[in-house]
C-alpha cells in the first residue's frame, strides 16, 4: 500500500521499482541456491534451477550457463517456481512509540496489523504508555489502556519482549510493566529491584540484547559502564550467528525532535563486539542508518504515536549515513 501511494501517478517510477524488485529477488534466489549447494556439497552440474511450477516465488528465466543458479538482471522476464528453504525461519515484529492517547486510533491500527501478521514474537522498543489526563507515563492504568489490552495474546503467551522507553519510566521507574508483562520478571529477575533493566534472549540463530537507554543520557539507572561490561562479556560468548541490540533512544537519528541521538549510547561501540544490527525507537518515524563503522541502525517509532519529520538536509545533526527516512 505504501508503494502504491508512492507510484500510483508515475508509471515510469513504478517500472523502475519493479525492475529493482526483480533484480533483488533474482539476487536473493541466486544466493539461496548457492548456499544450499555449499551446504549439500553438490557439484555445479546439480545446481541448475528447478523447473517452473505454480506460483510460489518469482525466478528469472535468463540463467547464465554454468553459473549454478546465477542470474543476469538484464532480461527481466521470469516465471514462478517453488523453492524449499531448509534453514529455520524466524519471523518477528519490532516497533516502539505506540502509547499516545491523542493518536489511539493509529495505535489500534498498528496493533491490528501485528495481530494479523501473528509473528513468532514481538519486540516493543518502548514508550508504550505516555502520560495523559494528569497521569505520568508508565502509570498502571495507562499501561493497560494504551498497551496491554492491544497486545494481550502476545503478552499472555510470553511472546512480547520489551525495552523500556523514557516515558515508560516516569512512574516508579516502569514498575507497572513487570506486572503487565510476566516475561520481564523472568529475564530481568532480581535486577528489577536494582533498576538494572537489561537482558538477553535467543530465537533460532539470533541473540537479542535488550538494553536500557534510560530517561536521558544523565539517567544514573543506565549504569552505563556496568551495562557495557555485561554486554561485552555476553556478546563475546554468544554462540548464535546473528547479534541484535535493542534499546529505546537511538545513537543516531535525523528526527527533528531528537537529532543527533544519544551520545552516551553511541559509546557502546557495538561494532567492536560483533553486532550485526541495532534497532531503536524514540524517534517517531522510520530511518535506516549505516554508521561510520559499517553497522546498520534501524529506527522504527511508528507504533502509533504522533509522527515526526526530519531535520533540514543542511543541518549538521543529520547523520551522514542515513539511507532512508519515512514518516
Amino acid at each position: 500500500m505504501k508503494l502504491a501511494r508512492e507510484v500510483e501517478r508515475d508509471l515510469a517510477l513504478a517500472k523502475d521499482y519493479e525492475r529493482t524488485y526483480r533484480v533483488g529477488i533474482a539476487s536473493l534466489y541466486s544466493e539461496v541456491q548457492e548456499r544450499l549447494r555449499l551446504k549439500r556439497a553438490k557439484s555445479e552440474a546439480d545446481c541448475a534451477p528447478p523447473t517452473a511450477c505454480n506460483n510460489d516465488i518469482l525466478v528469472l528465466d535468463n540463467v547464465i550457463p554454468g553459473g549454478c543458479g546465477t542470474v543476469s538482471p538484464e532480461a527481466l522476464t521470469g516465471s514462478c517456481e517453488s523453492l524449499a528453504i531448509t534453514s529455520p525461519m524466524i519471523e518477528w515484529v519490532m516497533f516502539g512509540d505506540s502509547g499516545e492517547q491523542a493518536t489511539l486510533a493509529d495505535t489500534i491500527e498498528v496493533a491490528r496489523a501485528v495481530r494479523a501478521l501473528n509473528p513468532q514474537f514481538v519486540v516493543h522498543m518502548g514508550d508504550a504508555a505516555y502520560g495523559t489526563g494528569g497521569l505520568n507515563g508508565g502509570n498502571r492504568a495507562l499501561v493497560r489502556d494504551l498497551f496491554t489490552k492491544h497486545y494481550w495474546n502476545f503478552i499472555r503467551e510470553n511472546r512480547m519482549h520489551f525495552a523500556f522507553g523514557n516515558h515508560d519510566l516516569e512512574t516508579n521507574y516502569g514498575a507497572a510493566f513487570f506486572e503487565e508483562i510476566p516475561i520481564l520478571k523472568t529475564v530481568i529477575g532480581s535486577n528489577q529491584s536494582l533498576n538494572k533493566y537489561w537482558y538477553e534472549f535467543a530465537q533460532g540463530p539470533i541473540r537479542f540484547f535488550v538494553l536500557n537507554s534510560g530517561s536521558d543520557d544523565s539517567d544514573p539507572n543506565i549504569f552505563f559502564a556496568e551495562q557495557k561490561a555485561w554486554l561485552w562479556q555476553r556478546a563475546c560468548t554468544a554462540k548464535e550467528q546473528w547479534l541484535v541490540a535493542v534499546y529505546h533512544r537511538p545513537a543516531y537519528t535525523s528526527d527533528a525532535n531528537h537529532a543527533p541521538g544519544s551520545l552516551l549510547m553511541r559509546d557502546l561501540n557495538l561494532h567492536e563486539m560483533g553486532f550485526d544490527l541495532v534497532v531503536n525507537a524514540h524517534a517517531h518515524n522510520y530511518e535506516r542508518i549505516l554508521d561510520q563503522h559499517g553497522l546498520m541502525h534501524v529506527i522504527c517509532g511508528l507504533g502509533g504515536a504522533t509522527k515526526r519529520g526530519k531535520l533540514n538536509a543542511g543541518s549538521p545533526y543529520v547523520p551522514t549515513g542515513s539511507q532512508m527516512f519515512f514518516s
